[in-house]
């Protein structure tokens, strides 16, 4: 399966990207925002292999460059982990090759992977969270068409004092 966009294509994540995943948790530009932290590969591999068995699995995908192919973060959509928000869905981004920031590529990404959830998932909404000070992100999501619809505490959000937005949009 490939997802074609404007500038770039998606196609499903597997074990034979898990190496650059994993550089790129090495950054801490990269995962400054947000949850993420370092991964070890074994732990990337680890992953994989137990989402493999998920009977409802979260739809993860490597984000490609067209014109060259180049391999530059990825995305998806997941079940979201905090039960207050149970049967939403939730999407997320992430770009790890820093040269490729600031071109378009997340906002392009993000519209292809709202295409699909629309049309091969049947989705009405998804929502995102998203550190309150990571303005780029927030203008990526706003021309994408979501939306804040709250404001909430998330401990684990270590890098925006412990808050975060939620954005929405509706499919």
């Amino acid at each position: 399966m490939k997802l074609e966009g404007e500038k770039i294509y998606l196609k499903p994540f597997g074990k034979k990207y898990a190496k650059d995943w994993v550089r790129w948790t090495q950054d801490e530009d990269v995962i400054r925002y947000g949850v993420m932290r370092s991964y070890t590969l074994e732990e990337e591999l680890q992953f994989i292999e137990d989402w493999k068995k998920d009977p409802n699995p979260d739809y993860i995908f490597c984000i490609f460059i067209k014109k060259n192919d180049k391999l530059i973060g990825n995305c998806g959509t997941h079940k979201p982990k905090n039960k207050k928000h149970a049967g939403k869905t939730f999407v997320g981004i992430a770009i790890g090759e820093k040269n490729e920031w600031g071109k378009g590529y997340g906002t392009d990404a993000m519209k292809t992977l709202l295409k699909y959830a629309k049309e091969k998932l049947g989705l009405k909404e998804v929502c995102l969270n998203v550190d309150i000070p990571n303005i780029p992100a927030q203008k990526v999501y706003k021309k994408c068409g979501f939306e804040i619809v709250a404001k909430e505490k998330a401990p684990e959000r270590t890098n925006s004092g412990g808050e975060q937005y939620i954005m929405r949009v509706k499919l």
